[in-house]
């Protein structure tokens, strides 16, 4: 195997994005990236619990590096190193292939939660996430 790269964070340092689902904050635990067109992409992190918060279940698919997210009557298909993504089997394209940072997929979250049917503001530093399932991610 090759190392592409290495990046090294110290402990405790603070990501310059604050990320909620439904008015819950929740700890990212790699920094987002903002691509040239202005996506924001995060680490679809199992950790965070972000499917979970999204009312969603995942597929990871290690053969073809496909991560299929299933939510709210919608399946979102992102393939690693790809510059298109397919939802409900119709193709989608991007200004750039979606990747892997540290072993977790990089996905443009406003898109992904628009093609789930769900609301996502970016203003600054902030990204907010709302579903339609208020009362599920409270308990969380």
């Amino acid at each position: 195997f090759r190392v592409k790269s290495v990046e090294f964070l110290t402990d405790n340092q603070p990501f310059s994005t604050e990320v909620s689902v439904n008015g819950l904050p929740f700890v990212l635990f790699m920094p987002p990236v903002t691509m040239k067109n202005g996506d924001v992409l995060i680490a679809f992190d199992p950790a965070s619990a972000l499917d979970q918060r999204l009312n969603s279940f995942c597929e990871w698919t290690y053969d073809t590096r496909e991560l299929s997210i299933h939510a709210n009557g919608h399946t979102v298909v992102f393939t690693m190193d790809k510059d298109v993504y397919f939802v409900d089997g119709v193709k989608k394209h991007l200004d750039y292939p979606v990747y892997m940072d540290d072993g977790l997929p990089m996905l443009p979250i406003a898109r992904l939660c628009a093609d789930l049917g769900y609301l996502c503001k970016i203003k600054g530093n902030t990204v907010e996430i709302k579903t339609h399932r208020w009362g599920y991610v409270k308990k969380m």
